[in-house]
């Protein structure tokens, strides 16, 4: 599918370090990430926060992108 052959080119031709490409396939895995305005839980909204400060002060937003994409695929009750 166009979907499919999309995130191949994304792994292959973006992803620069295998942190990257296998970021690259977790997105592919999981399908799209919710917006942060769609976490209900307080500790959920608590934990995107720290690190989207944690990001912005150490120069790294793929932390708070990694928090929003461990959130989206949560496992716990």
């Amino acid at each position: 599918t166009d979907v499919t052959d999309a995130f191949k080119a994304a792994r292959r031709d973006l992803a620069r370090y295998p942190s990257e490409q296998a970021m690259v396939d977790l997105i592919g895995r999981s399908g799209a990430t919710p917006p942060a305005g769609l976490l209900t839980n307080p500790l959920e909204k608590f934990a995107l926060s720290t690190a989207t400060i944690a990001g912005a002060v150490l120069g790294n937003p793929r932390l708070a992108a990694c928090t929003q994409m461990l959130l989206a695929n949560k496992s716990y009750p």
